[in-house]
């Protein structure tokens, strides 16, 4: 089988990340019946299977090459459709497929392939976006590595590239690096591993240990899963604009008579809702349970709003000041908020000190939304619909 030339980096870079294994997949074969490319593959298929039929040493292990052979008759096939439908379909089927993979460190060699074919920005812009939400699942990741060193330590091979980079990968993560067993944090390549836990006994004695050690982590990777569902699925919702933040603005504000101190509460939450729809929408990680005043920061850093980032005295002045505003609320809310428990000899705040704070804070997610949209148009900031 010769690969067309134009599509020969791509063909290569997908074999590196093991795309030829999804051939096979019932998965990759819905795909394919979505998109109506049944007959594609198909054809794609039959031919690859004569291929096989014919080599006469095809029966020897290790020696068939299948699966590359669909894959890249697959990519010949598919290129022959005019270039805005191939660059559609070829998007579409990495985007729901390339997730099925057990790891894919990176893409950028395939995004530069896409370019290079001629695809354009939104489309490369969309297949960065599928992969990079799906680089944080952490859960998968755990699951996988652990799932690699058990099979190792049964003597068999396994990806050594992918343990290096799973193990740095999670060693850095701020929660998951302490739960990391000490035989894997001590060495960071395989061999280092294996001379390690062959002396753990037998096959058995040896899955046993692993299982015990890596159940901590496994856990709370899923734990972690789970909170980041309930995030990305809380995230949707409430789509954030003017029309929302006017809406919490006054709700806030009819709160100020009767409840001062949860008025207080609804000023900061608006703030957060705002910072955080704007990290989300601009694809900036953070942790959920990060304080106001390190949201914020987050947020102007990626607006270019932050002090430090401003020449000009006067704009660092009043950036300056939103800092301590939005600090400011923070501390408020702390001392005075129905969020937290109350001594019975706390002051309640009154109606005039709430009624600032809700009419700061709306001026300030006010301004933070009108940033990022006006950064949007002018396609700034990378964010994403």
């Amino acid at each position: 089988m010769n690969i067309l030339a134009v599509l020969n980096p791509l063909y290569k870079d997908l074999l590196a990340i093991g795309f030829e294994g999804l051939m096979s997949n019932s998965d990759f074969t819905r795909m394919t019946n979505t998109l109506d490319l049944t007959d594609i593959y198909a054809e794609a298929f039959n031919e690859a299977q004569k291929v096989k039929e014919d080599d006469p040493f095809s029966w020897l292990p290790g020696v068939s090459e299948t699966e590359k052979e669909i894959l890249g008759l697959f990519l010949n096939k598919l290129f022959c459709k005019p270039l805005p439908e191939f660059s559609e379909l070829l998007v579409c089927l990495l985007e729901a497929t390339i997730p099925l993979l057990n790891y894919v460190p990176d893409i950028s060699g395939i995004v530069k392939d896409l370019a290079s074919m001629g695809i354009g920005n939104s489309f490369q812009e969309r297949i960065t976006s599928s992969w990079q939400q799906h680089a944080g699942d952490y859960s998968k990741k755990t699951t996988y590595f652990y799932h690699l060193v058990r099979i190792r330590a049964r003597n068999n091979s396994v990806n050594e590239q992918h343990y290096h980079l799973l193990r740095k990968d999670i060693m850095k993560h701020h929660l998951l690096h302490e739960l990391v067993p000490d035989y894997i944090s001590e060495n960071p390549h395989m061999d280092g591993f294996w001379q390690f836990i062959k002396g753990q006994g037998g096959y058995r004695e040896r899955e046993a240990f692993i299982d015990a050690t890596f159940e901590p982590l496994l856990t709370a990777s899923q734990q972690i899963l789970n909170v980041t569902q309930e995030h990305l699925f809380t995230k949707a919702n409430p789509h954030v604009d003017m029309a929302f933040i006017n809406q919490d603005w006054r709700k806030a504000l009819n709160r100020l008579k009767d409840d001062p101190a949860a008025a207080i509460t609804s000023a900061r939450s608006l703030v957060e809702t705002v910072c955080k729809y704007i990290l989300d929408k601009s694809l900036v990680e953070y942790d959920d349970g990060m304080d106001l005043p390190n949201l914020y920061r987050l947020t102007a850093k990626q607006l270019n709003l932050s002090p430090e980032a401003h020449t000009e005295p006067i704009f660092r002045q009043i950036l300056s000041g939103c800092v301590s505003i939005v600090t400011g609320l923070g501390s408020l809310r702390n001392k005075h908020s129905d969020a937290h428990g109350k001594r019975i000899t706390n002051v309640k705040p009154s109606a005039r000190h709430a009624e600032l704070a809700v009419n700061i804070s709306g001026s300030v997610c006010s301004f933070l939304l009108q940033t990022y949209e006006f950064r949007r148009e002018e396609n700034i900031v990378d964010v994403h619909s």
